[in-house]
């Protein structure tokens, strides 16, 4: 970041305390004529308030600034205007949904350069304060990492099938096929503890392979006792 957009975000925080953890305010507990309770609840609100007026110009400029290489896929550069926007702006929780575009972005641009934990985070919070966008792409992503989880299984390359499969479910999504394929995958690794719970979680979401599935790894069992 250049120096004049620096000062710009720095400017956007001055006499603002630095936090590490989100700020929440919670209604009063005690009774509405505690006036020392009251007074402390408006002067938190009224702290928040004047907060985020004052990022508002930093927010702006961040998003003016990543929209297009967002666009035009040029996620390095989202991903440095990310980091020096959020280095300079702390936001918080109620804030989020002033931001929920850029939380979005970040989110999709970190899963775009490899970042997927950090990722996820951000989109499913996003998601969860009502994104629509943040909600597609981990469809999108959950869908993906099936989708390769079955490539690397048909090519016997049970470890990385399993590792895309389990990426899968750190979406928050899930699926009959989903988990029937995860017990294909544990049962080629010899996990049948594990395979067996993955066939009973596909059969409760009602996978047509689930049921058969279940009878042949307890046959199987069976037949390695009886050795």
């Amino acid at each position: 970041m250049n120096r004049a957009k620096r000062i710009l975000y720095t400017l956007s925080m001055a006499a603002i305390p630095a936090f590490s953890s989100a700020q929440t305010v919670q209604l009063p507990t005690m009774g509405v004529f505690d006036t020392s309770m009251m007074r402390e609840y408006i002067e938190n609100l009224r702290y928040i308030n004047n907060h985020l007026n004052s990022i508002r110009p930093a927010i702006q400029l961040c998003r003016e600034k990543v929209t297009p290489h967002f666009k035009n896929g040029n996620w390095n550069v989202c991903r440095s205007i990310f980091r020096d926007f959020f280095n300079c702006v702390t936001v918080y929780d109620s804030e989020i949904p002033a931001i929920l575009d850029l939380v979005y972005m970040n989110g999709v641009c970190k899963i775009e350069t490899g970042e997927d934990a950090s990722g996820l985070r951000n989109l499913k919070i996003a998601k969860n304060h009502g994104s629509s966008e943040a909600n597609r792409f981990l469809e999108q992503y959950f869908e993906k990492k099936v989708a390769s989880a079955e490539s690397h299984f048909q090519n016997r390359e049970y470890d990385t099938a399993l590792s895309e499969i389990e990426w899968a479910f750190n979406s928050n999504y899930h699926s009959g096929y989903a988990y029937y394929l995860q017990g294909e995958i544990l049962e080629a690794l010899s996990l049948f503890k594990e395979a067996k719970k993955a066939y009973k979680k596909a059969k409760k979401l009602q996978s047509p392979y689930a049921e058969k599935a279940l009878k042949e790894l307890k046959n199987k069992l069976k037949r390695k006792e009886g050795i």
